[in-house]
């Protein structure tokens, strides 16, 4: 009776039925297993990705922190206003240089002669300066 139960088993296993079903159930697992491979690869981009970005940012951060810590204090500001909006002191004068290829310089003429044509900017303090320089005085 045993070796007929084995005949049984063996046929049953060997069916088509049974050998079907178990290819779709790799199939099933096989798929499964590669979109999970597929979703670690893209985590692992990704992570990449968000590193540098962290980096990247971090570094903006110190850049900033930099800059706070230079505007601190009023060299610092005078500094900034300098190079932003070419400012000058009475009898300075401001050279912009424009890289373009070829060397030009452009002199901004000094403070003195644009307060000949206007009124004088020594007697305003450096935020009436500023928004005369932006146009909002």
């Amino acid at each position: 009776m045993k070796s007929r139960n084995r005949f049984r088993r063996k046929a049953f296993i060997s069916s088509p039925f049974v050998l079907a079903a178990a290819a779709i159930a790799f199939g099933f697992l096989a798929r499964a297993a590669w979109g999970i491979y597929g979703k670690a690869a893209e985590s692992a981009v990704r992570l990449d990705q968000a590193r540098s970005e962290l980096a990247r940012v971090e570094a903006d951060r110190a850049d900033l922190a930099a800059k706070v810590a230079g505007l601190s204090t009023s060299a610092g500001v005078e500094t900034a206003m300098r190079e932003k909006y070419h400012a000058a002191e009475p009898g300075e004068s401001v050279a912009v240089i424009v890289d373009s290829g070829t060397s030009q310089t452009a002199a901004v003429p000094s403070s003195d002669q644009l307060s000949s044509s206007t009124a004088p900017i020594q007697a305003l303090g450096w935020w009436q300066r500023l928004l005369r320089a932006i146009g909002l005085r």
